[in-house]
């Protein structure tokens, strides 16, 4: 089953996927991680862990002067992975 731990504040965001390898519900959370990660690192924010099944991003806003457009492709990303959830009913957890 895919992890997924969201927690967007207004000085931070901390954001993990886990264990999507392996299904078509993992197939769409890997394509859209991999398109946060390539807009997050056109802002200059850098992954903390990028690989095949985990991704993870602990940012501290402050840091950036892009702050609301970090925040709104979290969310952005955060309500998809929620679509996806729903379309693969048992094989996608948020947290």
């Amino acid at each position: 089953m895919t992890k997924i731990i969201c927690n967007i504040s207004e000085d931070t965001i901390y954001f993990e996927v886990l264990e999507h390898t392996g299904t078509e519900a993992c197939i769409a959370v890997s394509s859209v991680c991999n398109v946060l990660v390539s807009y997050l690192d056109a802002l200059g924010v850098d992954v903390d862990v990028y690989e095949p099944g985990h991704v993870r991003y602990d940012i501290v806003l402050n840091e950036y002067v892009a702050r609301r457009e970090i925040e709104l492709i979290f969310k952005a990303v955060y309500t998809t992975l929620q679509a996806a959830s729903e379309e693969f009913k048992g094989q996608i957890k948020i947290y």
